[in-house]
């Protein structure tokens, strides 16, 4: 499940859940790992400062993966008692940072920066646009980019107690959601990109 394509994730090791935006209930199929991590922190870590940022122990973060790696039920019936909150939200980065693309695929990362570009200052059109180029998305990635950035925004509200604002989140996760490897060496463009990630958080619905 590590490192694999995640339309073959969900294929092998995916379970449907109900994700309601402000439209009304959508159903997707998610990676179990994903959905696992994302309710064990929403319960667990809504007070956690520096959440997503502390590591966790390598030991035991290797030992859970290796659960939901396993066939056949990859990680159905694991629960993260044994584990803390920072174990959880390592093992959620280390899946999404071992994707073979970002979460925003690396064709359409330029439409992602360039809507941000032309619509920032206007945050409806800006809505409206970064919801119209979520459309060409393969549905995988839509509907984990759609889980993501609601879970993101989640513990964005959370801030005064984790420290983690949605600027410090993006620039957490905005690796694994939207990059690309002409702009891996520029520091310059990986601000341009986080502002853009800050941005999809703080306009998910």
């Amino acid at each position: 499940i590590f490192g694999a394509p995640i339309a073959s994730s969900i294929r092998y090791a995916g379970i449907k859940i109900n994700i309601r935006p402000n439209e009304g209930y959508l159903c997707y199929t998610m990676p179990i790992v994903i959905i696992k991590c994302g309710e064990f922190l929403r319960k667990h870590a809504q007070a956690t400062k520096g959440i997503f940022r502390v590591n966790g122990s390598a030991k035991r973060v290797n030992e859970i993966q290796a659960l939901f790696d396993l066939a056949p039920d990859f990680g159905r019936d694991v629960t993260f008692e044994s584990y803390t909150v920072h174990d959880a939200a390592n093992l959620l980065r280390r899946y999404l940072n071992s994707l073979p693309e970002p979460v925003i695929i690396h064709q359409l990362y330029f439409l992602f920066r360039k809507v941000y570009d032309e619509y920032r200052m206007d945050e409806e059109r800006l809505v409206k646009a970064f919801q119209a180029s979520m459309v060409y998305l393969p549905h995988a990635h839509q509907a984990l980019l759609i889980y993501i950035l609601d879970l993101l925004a989640f513990f964005a509200e959370q801030a005064e107690q984790t420290l983690m604002n949605t600027t410090n989140l993006a620039c957490v996760f905005q690796p694994c959601i939207l990059a690309h490897p002409i702009h891996e060496l520029s520091p310059e463009e990986y601000k341009i990109s986080q502002a853009v990630v800050a941005s999809l958080i703080k306009n998910h619905d």
